[in-house]
C-alpha cells in the first residue's frame, strides 16, 4: 500500500483520490483554497442558487463510471436531469433558437424551424464533420496512452485523419466553410469564447463539443453542478480519503527521488511506497510498477482544452523536467496519468 499525496481538489483531483483509495492506498489530499470542487463554485441570491463555474453536464458515463468503482451508483448522491431545451439563442435580429437536449437530427431540424433558408442541412452536414472528429481523436487521444512525441507523429501519417481534424483551420474556418447564417456561425463562435477562447485562432476541433452534446445529450444536476463536487467529496471521505484545506504546497522534494511536499507553513509531509515514492496531482489508476510520479492536476482538462493542446501543434513537445515524459489519457472521460523515464529525451 502506497502513502499517496494529492495536490489539489478539484474535480480531477478527487477523482483521482478517490479511485486510488479504493484500491486500499492512503491518499491524502491538499488543497490551497478552502473548500473542495475547483471550479465548481455557486452563490445563492434571493431564495436561488447560481453555479459559477460549469453548469452543464456532458457524458454522465464518465462520473457513473468513477461511482461505480469507487462504491455505488452514481443516481445515490445526485440526480441527473434530462433537458427538453438545453438552450436559449436569442439573436441581435430577436431571433429565437430552442436548442433541444439531445440529438442532432433534433437539432437541426429546431435551426431550421427558427432560422430558416438551409440551416437544418448545413448544421447536419456541419455534425456530419464534426462526427469524422470526434472519432479520429477519440481513440488515439481520450482512450489510449499518449506516449508523447511519437504517439502525435504515428499519427499524422494517417492523412485521412488529419484531413478530418483540419490541424490547420480554426473554429470559424470550419463554421464559414459549412455555414452561410452569421447567425449560425455565431452559435458555433460560443464553444470557443465560453472558454475564453477566440473562435479565429481556436482549432476546427473545437466543432466535437456541439457534437458531443447533441450526439451524447446534455445535462443539469439537481441543486446545481456543485453538486456533483460535493457527492464527489463525499464519496471519496467516506472510502478515507484525508483532505486539508487551506495549505498551500510550495515545494516537491525531488532528490533523490520524490520522497514529499514542503508546505508554506514549513511543514514536510512524506509520500512513500516501500523504495518508491508517490505524489500524484491527476490521474486514475495506480501501477506500483510504475516509477516515482508527480503528476500535475491541471493534466486534467475539458474535453475542449485537450484537443486545443493536442491538436494545436503535432509537434508539442510533452515533456518536463528531468527528462522525464507524461503519457495520459481520458478512459471514458476520467484522466488516466502515468509517468515513464526515457532518458535522452529532450526538455
Amino acid at each position: 500500500m502506497a502513502n499517496i499525496i494529492v495536490i489539489g481538489a478539484g474535480m480531477g483531483g478527487m477523482a483521482c483520490a478517490a479511485r486510488l483509495a479504493s484500491k486500499g492506498h492512503s491518499v491524502q489530499v491538499l488543497e490551497h483554497n478552502e473548500t473542495w470542487g475547483g471550479k465548481l463554485g455557486s452563490v445563492e441570491h434571493g431564495g436561488y442558487k447560481f453555479d459559477t463555474g460549469p453548469s452543464l453536464l456532458t457524458l454522465p458515463a464518465v462520473y457513473r463510471d468513477l461511482f461505480l468503482k469507487t462504491g455505488a451508483a452514481l443516481e445515490d448522491s445526485i440526480e441527473i436531469v434530462d433537458l427538453e431545451t438545453a438552450f436559449r439563442y436569442q439573436f441581435a435580429d430577436g431571433t429565437i433558437l430552442k436548442m433541444p437536449g439531445t440529438g442532432i437530427g433534433r437539432c437541426a431540424e429546431a435551426i431550421g424551424d427558427s432560422l430558416g433558408g438551409n440551416s437544418a442541412d448545413q448544421w447536419r452536414a456541419f455534425m456530419r464533420r464534426a462526427a469524422q472528429m470526434w472519432s479520429v481523436t477519440r481513440k488515439p487521444f481520450l482512450e489510449s496512452e499518449l506516449h508523447g512525441l511519437k504517439s502525435l507523429l504515428a499519427l499524422s501519417w494517417r492523412l485521412n485523419d488529419i484531413k478530418a481534424i483540419a490541424p490547420t483551420k480554426t473554429l470559424r474556418d470550419m463554421a464559414n466553410h459549412y455555414l452561410d447564417d452569421p447567425r449560425l456561425i455565431t452559435l458555433v463562435d460560443r464553444y470557443a469564447t465560453y472558454t475564453g477562447s477566440d473562435p479565429r485562432q481556436a482549432p476546427a476541433a473545437l466543432a466535437t463539443v456541439p457534437y458531443i452534446e447533441q450526439m451524447f445529450g446534455a445535462y443539469h444536476v439537481s441543486g446545481g453542478l456543485r453538486e456533483l463536487g460535493r457527492a464527489l467529496f463525499e464519496r471519496a471521505t467516506a472510502i478515507g480519503v484525508k483532505f486539508e484545506f487551506g495549505c498551500t504546497v510550495a515545494n516537491i522534494a525531488t532528490e533523490p527521488k520524490v520522497s514529499g511536499v514542503t508546505l508554506a507553513d514549513g511543514r514536510f509531509i512524506f509520500a512513500f511506497h516501500h523504495a518508491r515514492h508517490f505524489i500524484w496531482r491527476a490521474g486514475d489508476d495506480f501501477d506500483a510498477g510504475e516509477q516515482e510520479l508527480v503528476l500535475d492536476v491541471r493534466l486534467v482538462q475539458h474535453l475542449d482544452d485537450l484537443l486545443m493542446q493536442a491538436l494545436d501543434d503535432g509537434r508539442r513537445r510533452l515533456c518536463r523536467d528531468h527528462d522525464d515524459i507524461y503519457r495520459f489519457n481520458f478512459i471514458s472521460g476520467q484522466a488516466r496519468c502515468r509517468h515513464r523515464r526515457h532518458a535522452g529525451q529532450q526538455r
